[in-house]
């Protein structure tokens, strides 16, 4: 059933969003029941169900000329760009310096010796770059 994903876009937007929000997919339940010929035309639909807080729900549903090939429901968060980035950007961050304390346990402390010995590693000739 990934027509569901990719075709949502295509369908009315039932939820407004105010400037610098985004909605996010956070869980999606399918149902497979048929299988369609490839080349024949799949029509998916999608209506808002529930509004609670920041989250959508929505009941999802598609069929072929035949016969109806899936069903399922999709959650959606509305959310904060900004803030979002911010928890991105940290979390990279967190990732970042797990990977330099790995790499480099006795750097643990100090950015400029990570990067000496990083530098190092890479110029030893042992590596073979």
């Amino acid at each position: 059933m990934r027509y569901f994903t990719p075709r949502r876009r295509a369908l009315p937007r039932a939820h407004a969003l105010a400037p610098g929000q985004q909605r996010l997919g956070t869980h999606l339940d399918l149902r497979h029941f048929a299988a369609t010929p490839v080349g024949m035309r799949v029509s998916a639909e999608a209506k808002l169900i529930r509004i609670e807080g920041r989250l959508l729900t929505f009941r999802v549903s598609a069929a072929d000329a035949i016969e109806p090939i899936g069903d399922g429901t999709h959650e959606r968060v509305v959310i904060t760009l900004e803030r979002f980035d911010q928890r991105v950007q940290k979390k990279a961050a967190q990732i970042h310096w797990q990977t330099v304390e790995k790499c480099f346990p006795s750097a643990k402390n100090s950015l400029r010796e990570a990067i000496s010995q990083r530098e190092t590693f890479f110029n030893s000739p042992e590596l073979g770059i």
